[in-house]
């Protein structure tokens, strides 16, 4: 009856009826072939972008009602001219850059 490498099985009416090699789909539900797990993941992974996202925003409202010199550290770059304004923040960078640093190094030491 042809090249299919399916199973098949014999139904109360007589017909012989193919399966699909991965499996019988009729019973939905009962169990799951992994189709939605990256559409899970995806929906986990933008739940934990947010959470660490609204973390964020709450350490650095917090911040800034400190009276914290961040952004007005000396080598912070200020040039005010007369219509515009640059700033860089050099040092307020290069002070984050390594306390983030050294916190990533702190918590993948205690993974291990």
């Amino acid at each position: 009856m042809g090249d299919f490498q399916g199973t098949t099985r014999h139904g109360g009416n007589g017909r012989v009826a193919r399966e699909s090699p991965i499996g019988d789909h009729s019973d939905s539900g009962s169990h799951s072939l992994g189709y939605n797990e990256p559409v899970t993941d995806l929906g986990r992974l933008l739940i934990l972008v947010g959470a660490l996202i609204v973390v964020i925003g709450v350490v650095l409202t917090l911040a800034g009602r400190s009276n914290l010199p961040l952004g007005r550290l000396p080598g912070d770059i200020v040039y005010r001219g007369k219509n515009t304004t640059f700033y860089f923040p050099l040092a307020t960078s290069i002070l984050i850059s390594v306390v983030l640093s050294v916190v990533i190094y702190v918590v993948g030491r205690f993974r291990r």
